[in-house]
Parts: C-alpha cells; structure tokens; sequence
C-alpha cells in the first residue's frame, strides 16, 4: 500500500510549514510468520509565508504548484486555510 498525504501543519511567526510524505506498508507471510514493513519518505516541503506560498521537493529544489497538486490534490489550498486566522477565536 502506498499513500501521499500532508502530514501535520506548523505555524511559527508568520509562517505556516508542512510537508507532503509518502508512506509505504508492505506485509509478507513467510510459513506461520508475518513480516511488516514500512516506510515514509518526504516528497514537498511547503513553506507559505508574507511572501506567498513556496513549494520544495525532497532535494531543496523548487516545485510548481502544479506539480504539487498532481502529486497531492487540494495540499496548498488546506496550508492556505490553516494560515488563516480562524474568525471565531
């Protein structure tokens, strides 16, 4: 099984961070025994800030938006919706 997701947001100052990761599990009988296995590994970091959103990969260099959208639908706009202070506080 394989799955992309944003993992938990951060804010600091007037940044809000989190990264996109893509977690692996795989399960293995070998006679009576079971194997497990997993993995997560970081594909985006997105940073948003005074200066609007950026979006990194794994490797520092930049990534278009659209690219993260396709990689993780609806990402940006969920880190845009937490940087908003929410009204109600």
């Amino acid at each position: 099984m394989t799955r992309l997701a944003l993992g938990p947001i951060r804010r600091h100052g007037p940044f809000t961070l989190a990264a996109v990761a893509e977690t692996r599990l795989s399960a293995h009988a070998i006679g009576q025994t079971l194997a497990f296995h997993a993995t997560k590994t970081p594909r985006a970091l997105l940073i948003l800030g005074p200066a609007g959103l950026s979006v990194v990969d794994a490797q520092g260099d930049p990534m278009p938006e659209a690219v993260l959208d396709r990689l993780c639908p609806g990402a940006a706009e969920t880190l845009r919706a937490a940087a908003c202070p929410d009204p109600g506080r």
